[in-house]
């Protein structure tokens, strides 16, 4: 009997063991807390945990401590075993993992990266900037980085006031929404974060690194919310991120509306007008009365072809607008060759390959070798005509270019190079303008010059300004 009883409590025990650990709800996080989600599988997968009393204080500030911790335990939990050596330990509670960050270069820039051993230091709260950092490094560790961010220093109200050394852990952070910034387009990176934030850029990180969480799936077999509109939380979508999309897409709308009813004020008030003029004597005039005729005409048809074009969007929206492809007799066009283009090489005055070259702003672009540029990033302006040729050059010479950085426009792409993001080009006949940042150097690297053509009706009459205008356009270019 003694036996029996032996081996069913041992049985009992395996059973106990082969059961995942799930996290206990925590008496201050709710199911209807935004971050409870987050929150319940960061304790369960034992990367923080809640206090004695069974609350989590999600309010609570995050110490240095306590993110190095949370980052060590989740990604680097084999090198925190190595460095719990009794020796560590008496320095901390903290040091085995911060130990283990520091040899994986994570707290490199931060501004305690020196003092990661020091209590008085860690116990701090952690600021916005320093998670930047650490957030930064870890992501070049892991080699995560995203090919593409889509991301303006324009969209960031207070980036002139953003420290130097923080400027590529902010972008970077911001525009792979692992930390973005405040509602009112602040990045705000004095301020501190509390657990609740912690846990949820854990998640990020997490999903970042490792993907997202299998969706749950539908009776039928099917994830749920397949073919579902965009609305509600998507994927590890916090509520404030959802809110944040509704109101970016309210916003469009917004000014959707508002640029329609501009449109459509103009004829309306001509209308109007002409209405108004009848009314009063203009019907007893034949001149007036056609002059008004002939107006209220053209407005209305300007009217129609604006209702046609809300249509034709309302119908691409519903894919229900029907495509007639038609045949174009390229005949009827002529074209002209304005001039030959050559894209150069943009980089910060500081760049390695400036300095050792002896290239000053203002120099002629100097030939070198693209070689030279093989770790530099490349920022490219989106939906410019050069923003393909620039990625297909790059690479067909360097495939393993690190990183595309996409901006919406040049003059963005310029001023991320001249500050040290990278490299970017330009076409050759730009580079005088004033808008330039006065600290770029430019170099030739051998891309095939664009050919600039002007295409025009054959056999046409052309009037004299046009000509006028080609003239201009052939010494401007």
């Amino acid at each position: 009997m003694k036996k029996l009883l032996s081996l069913l409590l041992a049985l009992s025990l395996c059973m106990a063991l082969s059961v995942p650990a799930l996290a206990a709800e925590f008496r201050d996080v709710p199911q209807s807390h935004p971050f409870h989600d987050a929150i319940q599988e960061c304790a369960a997968k034992g990367i923080t945990s809640g206090y004695a009393d069974g609350s989590f204080k999600p309010a609570s500030q995050v110490t240095r401590a306590q993110f190095c911790v949370m980052l060590s335990r989740a990604f680097y939990p084999d090198a925190v075993k190595e460095n719990s050596t009794e020796s560590n330990k008496a320095l901390g509670w903290f040091v085995p993992n911060t130990e283990a960050l520091y040899q994986a270069g994570v707290l490199k820039g931060a501004s305690f990266a020196s003092l990661y051993r020091e209590a008085g230091t860690m116990d701090k709260p952690i600021s916005r900037y320093d998670m930047a950092q650490m957030i930064y490094n870890l992501v070049l560790a892991k080699d995560a980085l995203q090919e593409t961010i889509h991301l303006s220093t324009t969209d960031i109200a207070d980036w002139a006031d953003i420290p130097d050394g923080y400027h590529s852990a902010v972008f970077t952070c911001w525009g792979m929404g692992l930390l973005k910034g405040q509602a009112d387009g602040r990045f705000a990176g004095e301020d501190s974060l509390n657990r609740a934030q912690a846990a949820v850029i854990w998640s990020r990180l997490d999903t970042l690194f490792n993907g997202p969480a299998e969706a749950p799936k539908a009776p039928g077999g099917e994830a749920e919310g397949k073919d579902m509109p965009a609305f509600g939380l998507q994927g590890e979508e916090t509520v404030q991120e959802m809110m944040d999309r509704v109101n970016q897409a309210y916003s469009a709308q917004m000014r959707f509306v508002s640029d329609a009813s501009h449109e459509l004020r103009t004829p309306i008030a001509v209308i109007q007008g002409y209405a108004a003029l009848l009314d009063r004597w203009g019907k007893t005039d034949p001149e007036a009365l056609q002059e008004s005729i002939d107006a209220i005409r053209g407005e209305a048809a300007s009217m129609e072809r604006l209702v046609e074009q809300l249509l034709f969007l309302a119908r691409g929206d519903n894919d229900s607008q029907p495509v007639k492809p038609e045949v174009i007799d390229l005949t009827d066009l002529a074209g002209e060759v304005l001039r030959e283009e050559e894209l150069l090489l943009a980089v910060d005055e500081n760049h390695v390959v400036a300095k050792s070259l002896g290239v000053k702003p203002g120099d002629p672009p100097m030939a070198v070798d693209y070689q030279n540029f093989k770790d530099d990033p490349v920022i490219v302006p989106k939906g410019t005509t050069t923003a393909g040729l620039q990625q297909e050059f790059s690479r067909a010479y360097n495939p393993s270019q690190p990183i595309f950085l996409e901006t919406r426009n040049i003059e963005n792409a310029l001023r991320l190079a001249a500050e040290g993001f990278g490299l970017t080009f330009l076409c050759d006949t730009h580079i005088n303008f004033q808008y330039l940042p006065k600290n770029l150097v430019f170099f030739s690297v051998g891309i095939p010059k664009m050919t600039l053509y002007l295409l025009r009706r054959a056999n046409s009459y052309t009037p004299s300004y046009v000509h006028t205008y080609i003239e201009i356009l052939r010494q401007y270019y």
